[in-house]
């Protein structure tokens, strides 16, 4: 049983009590200079062992990170409220919908409590557009409205709507 291939290719050559990495020994040699603890480099194109110089880019930390763990859910949000972006918490950035603001926050709620009742013209119009040929996905869309609420207008069984 052969040993696993490293990750990366290591070297003596710059201090030979000591081995370093191939890749930062080629970008400080470029750089001329020694990279930094909080200098990372980065194989642009995945290839651990491929260390030619247009495959190396010197990032930070952060940057590091975010090429190679991104985010599941983005950082800032706009507010489905007043339009601003904002930061939510990093437990929060799943379900987060509004800034925190108490006007946004009262908006919304308003928003997702408010049944909009359907009036006798526009179950008319709903029921033409549907003879018409109009799907009721796009009915539903177009007023607000369910598509239960949809089917229902074009049976004639909303109250008032006959």
């Amino acid at each position: 049983m052969s040993k696993p291939r490293p990750k990366y290719k290591w070297t003596n050559e710059g201090s030979p009590r000591r081995s370093q990495l191939l890749h930062r020994l080629i970008v400080s040699k470029k750089l001329r200079r020694k990279l930094r603890k909080d200098e990372f480099v980065h194989h642009i194109n995945g290839d651990t062992y491929d260390n030619d110089i247009e495959n190396l880019k010197v990032v930070s930390p952060t940057e590091h990170l975010e090429i190679h763990c991104p985010q599941k859910y983005p950082e800032f949000k706009t507010c489905a409220a007043c339009g601003k972006n904002f930061r939510p918490a990093v437990t929060k950035r799943k379900r987060a919908v509004t800034c925190g603001g108490k006007r946004c926050i009262e908006q919304i709620l308003v928003d997702r409590h408010s049944h909009r009742k359907l009036t006798k013209r526009n179950a008319d119009i709903i029921r033409e557009a549907y003879k018409g040929g109009v799907k009721t996905s796009a009915l539903a869309s177009a007023f607000t409205l369910s598509r239960a609420t949809i089917y229902r207008a074009i049976n004639c069984q909303i109250k008032g709507a006959n």
